[in-house]
């Protein structure tokens, strides 16, 4: 029998993808009030997550687990960014590289390019390095939101903000991809994936390590609330047609969906 873990105060669930049969199991986290985004490390053994408190700022925090079967510490600040949160701060979408060496996320302090802008911090003994905002051709006035990079790291996703107005009351974007130059090490023009994926308000996309399949949310109209697709691309050109994981789909919000290769489970983020 497969477990699906949840924790019922702060809406976060985990899942097993493709199983037959469930166990449900309460996780415990603390330090956290109010969750509106995660992810996890490659090993599963780290997970940062965006804090939005009824009264305060949102903030990054990050917990740690020595082993998979063992419980969640307490939720610690990651200062080197919240140092820089502002009541005026936007901040979302913070994903690790799968070589745990790198945090990106999206925010917009001052001096960008306007709007979110994507930054990284490198990540040496577990100590987080002030922000590094990625630049042209990355960022531009618009906003640039949940970062996600390859196994690789030659390949990263994210999301530009676009206005629709049946979706007037969503932050939504269409999905775009950029890679590594092999010349100059530096991030190229991003280009729009194709119409199978953004024909729709979507977010929170993230690329697994085999560097060609993304699992992301999409605003269904119909529901008025989100839902989780995964896709895979055939080549570097074409893509699957998007499959919904109806296994997920109810009544209520479903966002921020991790894939953890590890304890072969699916997180993400449940709210009314």
């Amino acid at each position: 029998m497969k477990k699906i873990l949840f924790l019922s105060l702060l809406t976060f669930f985990s899942i097993f993808l493709f199983a037959e049969k469930y166990e449900f199991e309460k996780v415990e986290l603390t330090g956290v009030e109010n969750p509106v985004y995660t992810a996890l490390s490659a090993d599963g053994l780290r997970m940062i997550i965006v804090d939005q408190p009824k009264k305060g700022f949102r903030t990054l925090k990050q917990c740690n687990r020595p082993y998979l079967e063992s419980r969640w510490g307490a939720a610690t600040n990651i200062e080197a960014v919240n140092k820089l949160i502002t009541k005026d701060t936007r901040i979302d979408g913070p994903a690790y590289t799968f070589d745990n060496k790198y945090l990106f996320f999206a925010a917009n302090f001052e001096g960008g390019f306007g709007g979110l802008d994507i930054y990284s911090c490198e990540i040496l003994d577990d100590e987080f390095a002030n922000p590094v905002n990625l630049g042209t051709p990355i960022n531009s006035p618009n906003d640039e939101n949940f970062p996600s990079i390859s196994g690789n790291r030659r390949i990263m996703f994210f999301t530009r903000e676009i206005e629709m107005k049946k979706l007037g009351d969503y932050q939504t974007g269409e999905l775009f991809r950029s890679t590594i130059n092999p010349k100059t090490e530096t991030w190229t023009e991003a280009q729009k994936v194709n119409t199978q994926i953004n024909n729709g308000g979507i977010a929170y996309p993230k690329i697994y390590d085999d560097n060609k399949t993304i699992i992301y949310s999409k605003v269904n109209e119909s529901k008025d609330g989100w839902e989780i697709f995964w896709a895979k691309q055939l080549n570097n050109i074409h893509w699957y047609l998007p499959v919904r994981i109806d296994t997920l789909v109810s009544m209520e919000n479903e966002i921020s969906p991790f894939y953890c290769k590890q304890d072969a489970c699916l997180y993400f983020v449940k709210y009314d």
